[in-house]
């Protein structure tokens, strides 16, 4: 997709159609989340200019989501995918290495990859509904951490984060309109009457199972008549407290935020997990060979290996690897004679390079203090 450094060639069929039906769930959600603020900021200023960076930044992930997307679809790369994961299969089927284990670990893990992405994503539909929950969440997660020495909290809680934690808790009053916040999270929450009870977050299980939409608006009006963080003042005196005096606060917010981030806690670890076993799951058993002196390499649209590794289709086996700098060090200067040949033959053994132009009146070609054909010591 363009990005510096990554790669998605090597995704497989599964990965492609998850991704392009989750671009295809963030744009619907954006598009509902936009028309929502638009209309509310229509009869009140207060809320179009509170909400205007809000609906600003949805509008440049909108049209990102919508770029990916459609490029996808105007190039048919389901299709390309289809054929190309096709020749593979076949190849492995053929093979006389053993790549069943593989390919069965890679279909285990996408099928456990997708359940947890979507358990993430109806987590973060939740949480993201609501400002003030998200200011008791950041002080759930926060008060523990504060209690542990520096070293060993999480490097959002570090001591030299904390000004900064404070300031978007103070600066928090800028974004949102209380009444607005209140009706927005009773859109979530409704939104989430469509999702089956047991796929629901467990803090809020037992008020979707009701299939009402009357209990849902009792259940938010009474979180923003009882609680106390309306006020940037409490937020920021609340946040200083004792992980036994935040549990005994009678704040609804609050004990929304403690049930809630049980959970989140559980996928934070549980995405760590997937992380590391993703590359895992992609490796083959032994690097292939170099393409050609192998009939067990399996064939590509480029010619390539199917190696993970980019020297491995780069250099025959056997052959060297050479690292080109941009710049060789001092000491290359004094240890590399001007006359011996460079390892990089995109480059010339002679460093540095006699200038094009004159710099500052000076002659071309030449450095100051240097006689010609002399290196720096």
């Amino acid at each position: 997709m363009g990005y510096p450094g990554v790669t998605f060639r090597n995704y497989t069929l599964a990965e492609l159609k998850m991704d392009m039906d989750a671009l295809g769930r963030r744009i619907a959600d954006f598009q509902d989340t936009i028309a929502f603020f638009e209309a509310a900021g229509k009869s009140n200023k207060e809320v179009e200019i509170r909400y205007a960076s809000r609906v600003k930044g949805l509008y440049n992930g909108l049209k990102n989501y919508q770029g990916k997307l459609e490029g996808l679809q105007k190039f048919g790369l389901i299709g390309k995918k289809t054929a190309q994961e096709k020749t593979f299969l076949d190849w492995a089927a053929a093979s006389p290495r053993n790549y069943a284990g593989t390919v069965d670990a890679l279909a285990a893990f996408l099928k456990k990859n997708e359940a947890f992405s979507a358990r993430s994503a109806r987590l973060n539909a939740v949480t993201g509904g609501s400002t003030l929950l998200g200011q008791a969440l950041t002080i759930v997660r926060a008060v523990p951490e504060f209690q542990k020495p520096d070293k060993d909290r999480e490097s959002a809680f570090q001591d030299r984060n904390i000004p900064q934690i404070k300031m978007s808790i103070q600066l928090a009053e800028r974004g949102y309109v209380l009444d607005t916040d209140r009706a927005y999270f009773k859109y979530t929450l409704k939104k989430q009457l469509a999702v089956p009870v047991e796929q629901v977050p467990a803090a809020l299980r037992a008020l979707l199972a009701q299939k009402s939409e009357k209990a849902i608006d009792d259940y938010v009006d009474g979180l923003y008549a009882k609680t106390v963080l309306a006020s940037p003042e409490k937020r920021q005196e609340i946040l200083m407290l004792k992980p036994a005096a935040l549990a005994k606060l009678d704040d609804p917010f609050i004990h929304l935020a403690i049930e809630l981030e049980k959970e989140l806690k559980a996928v934070r670890e549980e995405s760590k997990a997937v992380s590391q076993e993703r590359p895992t799951s992609r490796r083959p058993s032994r690097k292939p060979s170099w393409p050609g002196k192998d009939p067990t390499t399996p064939p590509t649209p480029t010619g390539r290996s199917a190696s993970p590794s980019a020297r491995s289709w780069a250099t025959p086996p056997g052959t060297p690897s050479i690292i080109c700098p941009k710049r060789p060090s001092k000491a290359s200067w004094k240890r590399t004679p001007a006359s011996s040949p460079s390892p990089c033959p995109r480059r010339s053994s002679s460093w540095p390079r006699p200038r094009t132009r004159p710099v500052q009146g000076r002659p071309a070609g030449r450095r100051p203090g240097l006689l010609p054909g002399t290196r720096p010591t």
